[in-house]
């Protein structure tokens, strides 16, 4: 009798399994102790790899890290946000629950907000990295506002400003009251954030006749 084929992952599979781990990884220590205090070598270490592992898949080092991180994990909760929002009956209510998803991400992961920041800083004095940091971003506000542009189609409504830059304010007042909480937790209240965001919006669109 014939023994069952084994199955070996390629390299390809065993170097997407590798990144995963370590972008993961890099995931929780930025948020535990920031970005300048995580080391390349703390993270290859608790993965379990090696150093060179890290710069065979992150030719950047730390930098590239961080930035496959942005994409990794950010970019992956813009999209369930847009699902929420798309998943509401009403045009506030679908406001209403990104704003509530807003506030519970922050009390979640409160490290989230201080490295992003930090690391933000640290791309802004390095002028290609800025450039690639600038990026990632761009494509997240890009699937809010594709997400804004649907809304309105859907409920019969114009934004007075371009739905990007609408997703861009909702961004800086999110981070802005996040910033608030570093040193003040109980500052700017999940239902007080949701009541601004839904001003915000609401404010700044009109019926389609």
């Amino acid at each position: 009798m014939a023994g069952r084929p084994v199955l070996r992952a390629t390299r390809a599979e065993k170097r997407e399994r590798t990144r995963a781990e370590l972008i993961e990884v890099a995931y929780r220590r930025f948020r535990a102790q920031g970005f300048r205090r995580t080391s390349l070598e703390e993270i290859a270490d608790l993965a379990g790899y090696t150093k060179g592992a890290v710069y065979s898949n992150f030719p950047g080092g730390k930098d590239e890290l961080f930035l496959a991180l942005i994409e990794e994990h950010i970019t992956a909760r813009m999209h369930e946000y847009v699902a929420a929002a798309l998943a509401e009956p009403t045009f506030e209510g679908a406001i209403r629950a990104v704003a509530r998803r807003l506030s519970d991400y922050g009390a979640r992961e409160p490290g989230w907000g201080p490295v992003l920041v930090e690391f933000w800083s640290h791309a802004s004095r390095r002028e290609g990295l800025r450039e690639a940091a600038s990026a990632a971003h761009e494509r997240q506000v890009d699937i809010v506002a594709g997400g804004l542009d649907a809304l309105a189609a859907r409920h019969a409504v114009a934004f007075r400003i371009p739905a990007r830059e609408l997703a861009r304010a909702c961004a800086a007042l999110a981070r802005g009251l996040g910033a608030e909480r570093f040193l003040n937790p109980s500052a700017a209240p999940p239902e007080q954030f949701e009541a601004m965001v839904v001003a915000l919006v609401l404010g700044l669109i009109e019926e389609v006749t």
